[in-house]
Parts: C-alpha cells; structure tokens; sequence
C-alpha cells in the first residue's frame, strides 16, 4: 500500500556550519515566541526562519514571513550553507533520549523517504487525529513560497518481525553517520544514509504492502494533497510533475521498541464564575471526585501532586477512565468515570463504542464539554490549551494564565493505531510522540520532472 522511494535530500553543509545543535529546532506547532526568540539568536541560519519566521511592520502579500522563507531558502542554497545530495537515499534516522520521570534510555529508530500521496479513504494513509483550517492556511502559504518540505511529516507502520529494522542495521554495518549531534534538549540524533540499491529495493519492498498511520504532521499531510491537487488545477493541460505528488516523510516500526506516546493534558481560560464555582455540580452525574489537599504542614503541595498523579496512572494500568484537576484555587483532584454511565447514551454521534470509551472523548466530550457548556465547541479554541508537561501546566494555573489544567494518562500506540484502521479520527492533541522530530537534519526542495 505504500509507495515510497528515495529522493535527493538537501542538507546543512557541515564544512560550513560546525554546530548542526544550534541550526535545528523542534517542530513549528509547539514553537512558543519564546524559544522562537531562542532560536533566532542560536544561528542565523537557524531553520525556524524557514518553519515559523517572524511577521514585521509593513508585511503585505507580496512580502511577508513566507516570502522571506523563501528568500532564505535560495540563497542558503546558493551560498553552500544548504547543498543537495547527489546520489538519491533513504535516510536512516536514531533518537537516543532519556524517558521522562523515569530517566530510562531508550533509541527510536525510523527512516525518512519519499511517499506517494493518498487520499484518506484510499485506507493506504490512516489519520488519527483531527485538523483545523487555520494551521493548514498558514502551511499552504509556506509551501507555495518555497516548493519544498521543510520538516518530514512522522508516521508508523506495523512490522512486528523487525525486518525493517533488521535492514536498517545492515546499512548502518556499511557506513558511518553522517549526522551525529546532541541536541539543546539532551537528545543524540544520527542519521545515515541509505544508498545500497539491494537494501532501498529491499526495504521499498517491505513497505509496499502495509498501511501508515500518521503520528505527528496531519496539518501538513494535508497541506502537501492541497497543494497537489492546486498544482494539478493550474497546470490544465501542461505536464503535470509527478514531484507533487510525494511528500518527504519520516516512518518507525510502532511495534519496536523505542517509541514512547506521551499525554496532551488540557487547560481551561476564560471560565464564568459559576462555572469555576460550580464544576463539582457540573460534572458530578458522571465522575466520582477525590480531593487531594495539602496544607503546607501535614501535607506538601509536592505530595499531594504525586500522589495523584500515581493514583491516575493507577487508574490508567486498570484501564479506568480517570483525570487528574488542578484549579485556580489550588487544590488537586482526582476524577473518575463512575461505571454506570452510559457512553452510548452520553456522547453523542455514531462513533463505535471503543472510540467513546478512549480516555480523551471522554475528557472532551463528558468534561470539558459539560463545563465550557452548550457553546463548548465554538468557544474551545479560545478556552482550551495544551501542554504535554503536567509541571508547565501547574505553572499556567498558578500564573492565572488559565483556571484549570485536566491531566490526563497517555493512550497507548495499539489503540491509537485500532481508532485509525476503524476509519475514526481521536480529539485533536490526542498524543504526544516522544522526543518530536528534530527539523533541518533533511529537507527535500520539490523539483520539476
């Protein structure tokens, strides 16, 4: 099912950059203005002038962040700070990192290639998360202006044999990496690449059968069929280069190990007073509520968070739909859904019975829902926050950025990939792929046939 091939990548000219750390950055999506401002000052010729460059005084449609984009773009490459690949590869990709909380080493393997792009009921492509227009806009935008994948999109596919993975390790026998770096955020990644015709051939033949599953990067999936299909309906009846119908993409094995999923926890702004007064009453019907005070004498606010956090992930191992709460008022709370609720009845619209009994329908559509009240899906964005840190999310309550902050446990990769085979979409920020994807280690620049 899926048809993926080699490509020619472009890369940072490591002759010319001697700190590949200092010209990466994560992915656009979870780039404050902060780090943003971080980024800008590591380099100038950071990647985030490409992914998410600064709007200026003055900007207009014809100049403007995507312009600029651009710009940079070519002259990087003109200037040898970026150079193209001669030799068409797959790229073999290692994040080494440390597992959160636990301190656990772990390498998330994967190889970044081209793929052709499919509409989603094709069943080739699977999402399991849904979008929203406004980012899909602001990717259009950028790829119009430059014609290229600046970030590979992240995806999975189901290989419980390893044979994939068995490939990789035979390519990596034959070379060194190329890219061996420690990132600013302690993470090594290492890539190498593939340029053995028996073992692309090989692995392109492994793939062809089995479906993916998007992780990370659906905004821009879809993006690279918009755009597609806008090329396809400008062109008429000139020749149409197949080069817009790929996109670069990143692909690991979700069954080898390595691949950590952590929790989306949401937060609440823009709360009426009775809503904050009265969201014991609210969600009562539907959760039993446990309070975990803490006084500063008998108990610490470090206790009280740990243990709810280990009663949640308690809950979560008994496969318990159960959240964790912390309010304006500071207080910790653990809410579990009590087993007589009927999910059928209580969420609505024709999804099967697993995708209401997921953990985030239920925090969307039983608690978040209830509280924000009958407008909840016309006023989520500006009510509802992310964060996958549940410290950050304490510290957006305590700084009155927001009222309340819901933690939720993470939803493991074979219900994901269930949800997704079924043809059903999760609630957005459903997952968070642990570490992300570095961007600016492979770009790849779309090419006239």
């Amino acid at each position: 099912m899926a048809e993926i091939r080699p490509f020619h990548g472009i890369v940072y000219n490591q002759e010319r950059i001697k700190n590949l750390s200092l010209t990466i950055a994560p992915p656009y999506d979870v780039i404050s203005d902060e780090a943003r401002e971080r980024l800008y000052q590591n380099s100038p010729y950071n990647i985030i002038r490409l992914i998410k460059g600064k709007a200026e005084p003055g900007d207009n449609d014809f100049e403007n962040q995507y312009t600029r984009a651009a710009r940079f773009l070519t002259s990087w490459l003109d200037e040898g700070i970026l150079q193209q690949d001669t030799e068409a590869c797959l790229y073999l990709m290692e994040d080494e990192y440390s597992l959160p909380g636990s301190g656990q080493k772990l390498i998330r393997q994967g190889f970044t290639a081209l793929i052709k792009l499919e509409e989603y009921g094709s069943g080739k492509i699977l999402p399991h998360e849904k979008t929203l227009s406004q980012p899909k806009e602001d990717r259009l935008r950028l790829l119009c202006a430059c014609r290229a994948n600046l970030s590979p999109i992240f995806a999975l596919y189901s290989d419980p044999a390893c044979m994939t993975n068995a490939l990789f390790n035979e390519a990596k026998a034959e070379t060194r990496p190329f890219i061996d770096i420690l990132s600013q955020e302690r993470i090594v990644h290492r890539v190498w690449r593939i340029t053995s015709p028996r073992v692309i051939q090989a692995i392109i033949e492994e793939m062809k059968p089995k479906a993916v599953l998007l992780a990370d990067g659906h905004h821009r999936y879809e993006t690279a069929l918009a755009y597609c299909r806008k090329m396809q309906a400008s062109l008429q009846n000139k020749p149409f280069s197949h080069e817009y119908s790929y996109v670069m993409m990143y692909f690991a094995n979700m069954d080898a190990p390595g691949l950590t999923i952590l929790p989306y926890h949401r937060l609440l702004r823009h709360l009426p007073a009775e809503k904050i007064q009265n969201w014991k009453a609210i969600i009562q019907p539907f959760f039993k509520i446990d309070s975990f005070p803490f006084n500063g004498l008998t108990t610490s606010e470090p206790r009280a968070r740990e243990s709810l956090l280990f009663h949640l992930s308690a809950k979560g191992k008994d496969f318990r739909p159960a959240f964790g709460l912390y309010t304006a008022d500071k207080n910790y709370y653990l809410l579990t859904l009590k087993p007589e609720v009927d999910l059928e009845r209580e969420i609505s619209g024709d999804q099967p019975l697993v995708c209401k009994q997921l953990p985030v329908t239920i925090l969307d559509h039983l608690l978040i829902n209830r509280i924000l009240g009958a407008n909840a899906n016309q006023i989520k964005e500006k009510c509802l926050g992310f964060s996958h840190d549940h410290r950050q999310a304490i510290d957006e309550v305590n700084s009155q950025q927001y009222q309340m902050a819901i933690f939720v446990n993470s939803t493991p990769i074979h219900l994901v990939n269930q949800i997704a085979c079924l043809g059903q979409q999760m609630p957005q920020k459903s997952t968070f792929f642990y570490p992300k994807l570095p961007t600016g280690l492979v770009l790849r620049k779309i090419l006239e046939d």
